[in-house]
């Protein structure tokens, strides 16, 4: 059928309002008209169509229906599950997207929240050998929900979510659910990975290749983060995430060894570390670079280090490894959750731990 959007109040000859849109066919609509020449028709709380042509027919005598059309013959009657539905007096586009968070909010606390590309990774999860259960179904509904209502969705490259308890699972990017290396599906490398429903470790021996090239995803100036959710200690010599070539690299690591230190690499080691304490080695670490003169190094959303130092080396042409620095150095800190995109200021930074932090409090394994 088609996938087109449309709302009449009241002369569908003139000021019918009819959009293309996805064809997930998921969220919620509102179509409101306000006065006789303003109608706005919102989706998930955004404007996706409107019409200023002034109505000069009346008002329909008839009551309204759910579910089709208060219409002698007609047969238009929809097959789509109705999970609310509200009547009332127009709303100005501020109310519509008020109305839209209240609703929203009401749908996340009954676990049916939908949004196409949490189902897609849903969809895509249980099609491996992984079974989710509708807690975390609902988790990473509200996750992906989370990153788009706070504008970082399209800040990030890959998002790993380490969900499911298998391989397969944990190596989902819910970015794009796909079982390609242009997808930035993670794949192993080594030979000792394991997995749990806490996350996944490389136990010295393993990591996992996101395929996610620095020089060529990112380019210049590199404004670039790296992040990892670490659920376990460890003295080894290892990285948490990584890579190298033509003597520049780029490194997060929680510590090196029997370090306090972590340490945030990008690109020169010599010139422009970020380093500052660990405290425990477990939470979530992340590295960020905004600018050649800006790179910030935090721990659950507190910042531990900064660098102002002018960065001149290029990224490395290589691609950045999960557990691992790109050539070893293999992790043993247990990990829940990563990411890899753009660097996020200070106040995106503590958004985007406040929504990890949510997500790994619902499946209960948060630190």
């Amino acid at each position: 059928g088609s996938t087109d959007t449309q709302f009449d109040a009241y002369w569908f000859d003139a000021s019918r309002i009819s959009v293309a849109t996805s064809n997930d066919e998921l969220g919620y609509y509102q179509g409101s008209r306000s006065n006789d020449s303003l109608s706005n028709l919102h989706l998930n709380g955004s404007q996706i169509g409107q019409s200023l042509v002034t109505n000069t027919k009346g008002v329909p005598d008839g009551n309204v229906y759910i579910f089709g059309v208060n219409q002698i013959g007609s047969n238009n009657f929809s097959d789509r599950e109705s999970r609310f539905s509200t009547i009332g007096f127009g709303l100005t586009e501020a109310e519509m997207v008020d109305d839209n968070a209240t609703i929203q909010a009401y749908q996340t606390a009954l676990g049916r929240r939908v949004d196409a590309d949490a189902q897609a990774v849903i969809d895509y999860i249980n099609g491996t050998d992984a079974t989710l259960t509708t807690a975390q179904e609902t988790a990473i509904t509200n996750l992906v929900v989370s990153y788009k209502s706070n504008g970082l969705w399209d800040k990030r490259k890959a998002i790993y979510g380490v969900i499911g308890g298998t391989a397969d699972s944990h190596a989902t990017n819910f970015k794009d659910p796909r079982d390609l290396d242009a997808a930035f599906r993670l794949a192993y490398i080594g030979y000792g990975v394991t997995h749990s429903s806490n996350g996944m470790n490389g136990n010295y021996t393993g990591g996992a290749n996101s395929f996610i090239n620095i020089l060529t995803e990112f380019g210049s100036p590199n404004i670039f983060s790296a992040g990892y959710y670490s659920r376990t200690s460890s003295n080894s010599n290892t990285v948490e995430m990584g890579t190298s070539a033509g003597g520049v690299r780029m490194h997060l690591v929680i510590g090196y060894g029997s370090s306090t230190t972590a340490e945030f690499d990008c690109y020169d080691e010599s010139a422009t570390r970020v380093t500052g304490a660990n405290g425990t080695e477990t939470g979530w670490f992340l590295g960020s670079r905004l600018s050649t003169t800006d790179s910030k190094l935090f721990k659950d959303g507190s910042q531990i280090g900064s660098l102002a130092t002018t960065m001149s080396a290029s990224p490395p042409n290589a691609n950045l490894t999960v557990m691992g620095s790109g050539t070893g150095a293999y992790g043993t800190r247990e990990c829940a959750f990563a990411v890899i995109g753009d660097g996020l200021t200070t106040a995106e930074q503590l958004i985007e731990y406040d929504i990890i932090q949510a997500y790994q409090t619902e499946l209960g394994r948060q630190i």
